[in-house]
């Protein structure tokens, strides 16, 4: 499954997020990669 996300077939579901975030125990804006400033960006627009 991992591979085919690598490969761009396809996205994992928020399901299977929520699994690998609380796996790995961290949140799941670490697990995508979103930052604290990402959030803040956003809001200025």
């Amino acid at each position: 499954m991992i591979s085919w996300w690598e490969a761009g077939k396809g996205l994992p579901n928020i399901d299977f997020c929520v699994i690998l975030a609380d796996f790995y125990k961290i949140t799941l804006d670490e697990l995508v990669g979103r930052t604290e400033y990402d959030i803040t960006k956003k809001e200025d627009k």
